[in-house]
């Protein structure tokens, strides 16, 4: 008897041993190999002779502790502009609350897994298609919930292994996630046979893991000698922060680029740190005190953009349109502004506030407001079509795709990663920016303010990182 209640209690472990499992393949330990292991200890809780409620209870706690993991970056975004914390009752009331109904509302997410073992049992359906499928879809309808997020989805977890990450060509994230769930299912399944030991069942399983996982790897090499050549010599401006920024360093910076005859020269997100307002053609001076400085340097870009008539500049500016505010991209040539990009999907709670109105009556919010663009997910000139992401749009598979069927030849993320205390931020974003090239099939160059600058080939490989 009291063996058994030990071994009861050992049952408990299994939930939590699944989440922490799945918070070793996020950074920084991104531990890829854990990953195919992951969810055998929750799926070996759910085959116990136990409630469906219990069942529920071990998949929430397995998504609580994996998201609690997984949402905590958060927690060190610094670009929390919208609003005066000092007036908060209790400081930092609204973020923690936030961040512990993402948890649950990720958590709750795994749990509905239960429901699917569940049908499982009682209505004979194959295992190895609903457990997948249940996730996927449950991690999608968490992305759809919390704005589209794809943050801490497992399929990126492969980002580190080339050939498998080449998947994300054909299904995509939610397909890789798929992949992953149909190996963690199959390992179940393998054990359990050895466990009753019925030895052939065990090796057919253990065959067909590895089928299915040497066919993927084998894609994967013959999507990666499908490489294709960078579609242009680009440079990417070095960091700048505001605080560092003056005209005489950014002409030097920008003497260096051109120096090596760039066809493409890229600057971060919000480079100059003033609103540029478009209808006006000048920097908002009542604002803020670095205009004059930012005027200079801007005169600068122009007049070497007149200087070097075949190189495309592409940088972030916020600028104003309609009296409304944007997180934009520019492109220039030819010494003037050709076309712009603004940000769609805002950053929650930093630069879009969900249910603002209501929130403003316990606190004071900051005048500055950045809108929603809409539209073109592309800038162009005559002879190019460039995809745009603004920082952490680079979350959202969409928006890539988006632009490709706008005819884009290339895809430029520019971003601020210094927003982020949290490298976690900065590393995640970068495997999202992989898995974007691979599903594209288009090279990234990335350019960031305190983050990775990195050209990514159309495998996902990164060629350059600094």
């Amino acid at each position: 008897m009291i063996l058994r209640n030990i071994k009861a209690r050992l049952y408990l472990l299994l939930p939590p041993l699944s989440g922490l499992l799945l918070a070793t393949t996020f950074p920084p330990l991104d531990w890829n190999w854990s990953i195919w292991i992951s969810f055998v200890p929750l799926l070996f809780f759910w085959s116990k002779n136990i409630s469906l409620q219990q069942k529920l209870g071990g998949g929430f706690v397995t998504g609580l502790l994996y998201y609690s993991f997984v949402a905590q970056p958060f927690l060190g975004v610094a670009n929390w502009a919208w609003a005066d914390f000092g007036t908060i009752i209790a400081d930092n009331r609204a973020l923690i609350l936030f961040w512990v109904w993402l948890c649950a509302g990720m958590g709750s997410a795994i749990g509905l897994g239960a429901v699917a073992y569940a049908l499982h049992k009682l209505k004979n359906i194959p295992l190895l298609l609903l457990f997948p499928f249940t996730f996927v879809v449950s991690e999608w309808l968490r992305a759809a919930i919390f704005f589209h997020f794809t943050w801490g989805h497992i399929g990126y977890a492969v980002h580190d292994l080339a050939r498998i990450r080449q998947l994300a060509g054909i299904i995509g994230v939610y397909g890789v996630s798929f992949f992953i769930c149909t190996i963690n299912v199959l390992v179940l399944l393998l054990i359990k046979h050895i466990l009753l030991k019925k030895y052939y069942s065990a090796v057919v399983y253990t065959c067909v893991i590895a089928l299915v996982y040497a066919g993927s790897w084998f894609y994967g090499v013959y999507r990666i000698q499908e490489n294709s050549a960078p579609p242009m010599n680009a440079v990417i401006l070095p960091n700048a922060a505001a605080s560092a920024f003056s005209p005489l360093s950014f002409a030097q910076a920008l003497d260096t680029a051109l120096a090596g005859n760039p066809q493409l020269v890229i600057l971060p997100e919000n480079y100059f740190g003033v609103p540029y307002d478009l209808a006006a053609k000048t920097f908002v001076r009542q604002m803020f005190l670095l205009a004059p400085m930012a005027e200079n340097a801007f005169s600068m870009l122009l007049n070497q953009s007149l200087r070097h008539p075949d190189v495309l500049f592409i940088m972030g500016l916020h600028t104003i349109e309609n009296d409304q505010h944007f997180n934009s991209a520019v492109l220039l040539q030819d010494g003037a502004l050709r076309d712009t990009y603004h940000k769609h999907f805002l950053f929650p709670l930093a630069e879009k506030i969900p249910g603002r109105a209501f929130l403003e009556n316990f606190w004071t919010a900051n005048a500055y407001r950045i809108a929603e663009g809409s539209g073109k997910q592309v800038v162009r000139n005559r002879e190019h079509t460039i995809g745009v992401l603004m920082c952490s749009e680079a979350m959202f598979p969409q928006l890539a795709q988006n632009a490709k069927k706008q005819g884009s030849d290339f895809l430029v993320i520019i971003g601020n990663d210094a927003i982020a205390q949290n490298e976690i931020v900065r590393d995640e974003l970068l495997a999202m920016a992989q898995f974007r090239a691979v599903e594209t099939r288009q090279w990234i160059f990335r350019a960031t303010t305190n983050g990775y600058a990195t050209i990514i080939n159309t495998s996902g490989d990164i060629e350059k990182n600094r």
